[in-house]
């Protein structure tokens, strides 16, 4: 074949590289960078700048695992030039570096690579490969002021939880006598409505649950910045529009139900047994009880009349003459011409219906959701790409992005298949700006591994570049096809280019067979035009480095007997244990899975099956490591319930249902023995929990530790060390509250995972998402038979009602919007969906090197390709005789020979790791604490430097909540010790507590600004004005400042001149306040 990784292309300003799996695309972006890093640039003003390219060069990748590979890549390639290595990769490199004529030769070289290379190390700082977010991030952080926020926000990762708890605070908001009884009426409407329809109590919640992710949608938030106010839609709005359209929708039931009802009076005394199956035809539906009324589907109305009487029992002719009445009464007649013209119109109005409600309510959870991030000074992560286009939205982009220090020439953007509109829309000015100036520009992506769709991503937008911008094509942007495979085996390669493109046209046809009725009338099928360009490049070419015919795969089909999915995991055992005996090395198998679930039931499995020491391997799973199913922190969060609240029975009994579980006395029956030990009251550890409600959230959980006698249990010991550094997380940021504690780690505890070295000889698990960008040289797939169209989807689409004006409405993707007006949108929408689980089948796939294992469910001649194991059977089906060499027996498809490479001396880690074997826990009076920052602070004989420190520790304080918190932070920080902090918390919050007029300035729902600099227009711009603590409320403004010390009238004189310089600022009510917080006064 003669190929060979892929080579510089110099000229163009920008390339678009379309990768598919293995083909070098690390390589490749690695080798742009070198040579952007060597060549002379024309905006290398000075010599001394021409190592520091890297500081106008911006590598953005997807995650912050793909973002440290790419530095390491760059950092051992440069490093290996500059000792001139002579592995293949380095080869390529210095061959194109020279060809390219950056440098002149090897010795330049390597001495350039050394230079850049200490050069780099320490500027480190400025080596600018991040995430996407993480440069949006820093962008954002210039514009703080412009956004509203105050300095020294923090980033929140966990949108939904931020939702939710909005949602749990307009439920809450709804016992305040001044709250607006709209809300409240709306809420009953709606929980009353659910309960009709579905009879569930709690469906309402839970649909505004779901729909409230739609806030962090892209379409949703360009709907709502679009929003004018006629196009505002009012509760009042929508339940006047809910009551028009339930009324329309009501009056088209009413008709096809009166039509049935006909229909069913005629056939009222008829004798079913005379009749043909109930189930084969439309009589079924005229002859059900009237309180079950049932409408036809379509398919039925076109039965034949001699279909309708049994075939082997005689009908009478009474029977006979019934049938003839009822077919020629025209009710069926009726029943088509109802599906002909209103039922379109019909299915609208239910799909219209069906997100009323929650849509109704949805601003009152984005403005609690708003005061939550306003309160805690915090940004959501999937704001910040809104944030920052509205910032740049009409003006000069480059110039925004100046303002921050980046003055970047060249981009590189990898993984852009997972890129989303409103982030192409921000850096798009930036590529122009550089392709402009004479920059150069990389693209890289592949549609096949677009999986990331639910998180905002397009595809299409890579499919379509570089054509579809006419900058990049008049200064003749190109695009490439990295066709060749460097990653797998001959083998591999073959099945996947074979099973992939069968795979494409079985699809297709499947789904046009299945949608046939729906689309005859369309100009086109979505999915066509979109899965044979998503996969036209599927095919790959194989690398001639490596061996031919080498790889191994095999694709086993499972029948069910019992349990389907511990019969997989007992194959995946075997066949694990098989290659390990044959000396292949653990740390070489990856399982990937379709779910988190399957992820923690595969390793349970794995681990639990491991009964004699022979057998023994080990299992790494981030999924499956989680710290809350360890039943050493269960019993601890058990126990931390029951010291929250000791008069709830049910805590008394789960905390000993627990303790059953983590001593060795406890008889087989847990439950027995945790009510066992209820009756007998427990009173061996009863006083010491007593103890613990007085501590700390860090010292109450290493006091359980001790009391359970858990610290030597080297099995428990990783999650009870890692469960302990969430604890002091948490109560750093968030303060030691227990009950808090304990909400937060019900909504939270899903999130926390053992982390585990990389280097461990170990059987990795993964989620296929996960594993995007990895490689392994044996890969296990369990439980292949996810669904090829699932999840339900929220699309967002214009409705207008004849003399109406327009509104944009949530709706629910489901078949009833074949019927409708949306069926365009539907079939787009299903078509995306397809693509996005074919894809994941790819990725899968394609992250084998030598051996690609393969486990389904079997389902052979489905009637469509619903799920990926229908596929795969259908498939492999059809294909088996396209491959020589490869065969399909019992349900057993194999190709090639499984690859096991003999096992070589182990090479001895530098990166040992030492293991803890006993979890060390301090009496809590013995425990040394150092007094660093408290000496600069604290003198027995300062009042001053102990006013100094409570200033500090105000200017934190947002609301009353936060005193403790960061009392507590400051007793870490070995600012205060144990009795100043208790005499800090004492001081002010009996002060709040005990004064209305405090306690109005810390409530929650006031915007508050401490320690903010206020500029005084008569002083030349100096900012010689901050007052304590500024309380917004509307036109009214609160100053509050603190004092420590004695009274004073320069106190006086300077709160007056804060008064005057805020009255200077605007029409405000200004208002302010001296505490002499140790006199206990307010002046």
């Amino acid at each position: 074949m003669g190929n060979d990784k892929p080579r510089l292309k110099t000229e163009p300003p920008l390339v678009v590289y379309k990768a598919s799996a293995g083909s070098g695309k690390t390589f490749t972006l690695t080798l742009y960078y070198l040579w952007l890093l060597f060549s002379k640039s024309q905006f290398d003003t000075f010599d001394s700048e021409r190592n520091k390219t890297y500081r106008h060069i911006l590598a953005v990748t997807f995650t912050n695992k793909a973002t440290g590979e790419m530095k390491a890549r760059i950092i051992k390639s440069l490093y290996n030039l500059a000792i001139g290595s002579v592995d293949h990769n380095s080869r390529i490199y210095r061959e194109e570096l020279i060809g390219s004529g950056c440098v002149k030769d090897e010795e330049e070289l390597q001495k350039r690579s050394m230079e850049i290379l200490y050069t780099l190390l320490h500027d480190y700082t400025n080596f600018n490969v991040s995430t996407i977010d993480t440069f949006f991030q820093k962008t954002m952080r210039a514009f703080v002021r412009d956004i509203g926020m105050q300095g020294g926000y923090n980033v929140e990762l966990d949108s939904e939880n931020i939702a939710n708890e909005a949602i749990d605070r307009m439920y809450l908001s709804l016992s305040d006598d001044t709250d607006d009884d709209t809300l409240k009426k709306w809420l009953l409407d709606f929980d009353i409505s659910q309960i009709e329809e579905k009879g569930e109590w709690n469906s309402a919640e839970r649909k505004i649950r779901v729909l409230s992710k739609e806030l962090f949608k892209e379409e949703y938030k360009r709907w709502r910045d679009n929003l004018t106010p006629d196009k505002t839609p009012s509760k009042d709005d929508v339940a006047e529009f809910n009551k028009f359209i339930t009324s329309k929708s009501h009056a088209l039931q009413d008709k096809w139900k009166n039509i049935v009802k006909g229909g069913s009076e005629i056939l009222e005394d008829i004798d079913t047994d005379q009749l043909a199956g109930m189930g084969k035809t439309v009589l079924k539906y005229f002859i059900s009880p009237a309180e079950m009324v049932t409408l036809p589907p379509k398919s039925l109305l076109s039965s034949d009349r001699t279909k309708w009487e049994h075939k082997k029992n005689v009908v009478y002719q009474n029977t006979k003459d019934l049938l003839d009445k009822f077919d020629s009464s025209g009710y069926l007649d009726e029943l088509r011409d109802f599906y002909q013209n209103d039922y379109p119109q019909y299915c609208l109005y239910e799909i219209l219906r069906h997100n009323l409600y929650s849509f109704g309510i949805l601003s009152d959870v984005d403005i609690h959701m708003r005061d939550i991030i306003k309160e805690r000074n915090i940004m959501l992560l999937s704001d910040t790409t809104d944030l920052l286009n509205k910032v740049i939205k009409g003006t000069d982009t480059p110039f925004i992005y100046e303002k921050v220090g980046v003055n970047i020439h060249h981009y590189m953007i990898d993984e852009f298949q997972d890129t989303s509109h409103a982030q192409w829309e921000n850096f798009l000015p930036l590529l122009k700006e550089s392709i402009s100036k004479g920059g150069h520009n990389l693209i890289v992506g592949d549609v096949k591994q677009s999986i990331y769709r639910w998180r905002n991503s397009d595809w299409t937008m890579l499919n379509g570049l570089p054509e579809s911008e006419e900058l990049f094509m008049r200064n003749g942007a190109e695009k490439e096809t990295m066709d060749v495979n460097w990653r797998s085996a001959p083998n591999v390669v073959n099945f996947n280019n074979e099973f992939f493109t069968h795979a494409v046209d079985i699809l297709l046809n499947s789904k046009i067979s299945e949608y046939s009725s729906y689309i005859d009338g369309l100009k086109e099928f979505p999915l066509e035009d979109k899965i044979k360009t998503a996969y036209q490049d599927c095919e790959q070419k194989q690398n001639d480095k490596k061996e031919t015919d080498t790889g191994y795969v095999k694709v086993e089909f499972v029948t069910p007997e019992i349990d389907y999915k511990k019969e997989v995991l007992a194959k995946l055992y075997s066949d694990i244990q098989t290659m390990l005996k044959r000396g292949y090395s653990a740390d070489k198998i990856a399982i990937l899975t379709r779910t988190n679930g399957d992820a923690i039931l595969t390793a349970q499995y794995l681990m639990s099956e491991q009964k004699d020491e022979d057998e023994k391997f080990y299992v790494i799973s981030n999924e499956a490591l989680m710290i809350k199913n360890s039943s050493s922190v269960k019993s601890i969060i058990a126990i931390m319930r029951y010291i929250n609240s000791s008069k709830e029975p049910i805590n008394r009994l789960m905390m000993n249902y627990e303790y059953a579980t983590s001593i060795s006395t406890a008889s087989p029956n847990l439950i027995e023995s945790a009510i066992k030990l209820l009756e007998e009251n427990s009173l061996e550890y009863d006083e010491v929990i007593a103890q613990l409600s007085t501590k700390s959230l860090f010292e109450i959980c290493e006091g359980i530790i001790e009391l359970l006698n858990i610290k030597d249990d080297e099995d428990q010991l990783p999650y009870i060390q890692a469960f302990q550094d969430v604890i002091l997380s948490y109560s750093g940021q968030r303060g030691n509250a227990l009950l808090e504690f304990l909400d937060w780690w019900d909504l939270h505890s899903k999130d926390f995972c053992i982390s585990t070295p990389e280097t461990k000889n170990a059987v990795r698990i993964i989620t296929i998402h996960k594993s995007k960008g990895l490689e392994y040289p044996t890969i296990f797939i369990p439980f292949c038979d996810w669904k090829i169209e699932q999840g339900e989807t929220i699309l967002w689409r214009e409705y207008e009602e004849e003399g109406s004006r327009s509104w944009m409405f949530p709706l629910s993707v489901s078949k009833k919007m074949l019927e409708s007006p949306y069926i365009n949108d539907y079939l787009e929408e299903k078509s995306l969906s397809v693509i996005d689980n074919l894809n994941i089948g790819y990725v899968a796939f394609t992250r084998a090197e030598d051996n690609l294992i393969v486990y389904a469910k079997k389902q052979q001649r489905p009637k469509s390709m619903s799920s990926f194991n229908a596929l795969l059977y259908a498939t492999i089906e059809s294909m088996v005789n396209k491959i020589e060499g490869a065969k399909f027996e019992n349900d057993i498809y194999e190709y090639g020979k499984m690859y096991i490479p003999q096992r070589g001396e182990e090479e001895e880690d530098e990166n040992t790791v030492k293991e803890i074997s006993r979890y060390k826990v301090a009496p809590i009076e013995s425990k040394l604490r150092l007094k660093l920052k408290g000496e600069a602070y604290f003198d027995n004989h300062s009042n001053l430097s102990i006013g100094k420190v409570k200033h500090k520790m105000m200017s934190e304080v947002i609301f009353k909540e936060d005193v403790e918190r960061v009392a507590m932070k400051y007793e870490r920080m070995g600012v205060l010790s144990s009795t100043e902090k208790s005499e800090f918390i004492n001081e002010i919050l009996s002060q709040i507590e005990g004064n209305p007029q405090i306690a109005e300035w810390f409530e929650k729902g006031n915007y508050v600004l401490n320690e903010t600099a206020v500029l005084n227009p008569s002083s030349d711009g100096k900012l010689n004005y901050r007052p304590d603590r500024l309380i917004i409320k509307g036109d009214k403004v609160v100053i509050v400042d603190y004092k420590f010390g004695k009274e004073s009238s320069s106190n006086i004189k300077q709160m007056k001149d804060y008064i005057s310089i805020l009255k200077q600022m605007g029409n405000f009510d200004v208002s302010g306040y001296i505490w002499y917080v140790t006199e206990r006064r307010v002046i």
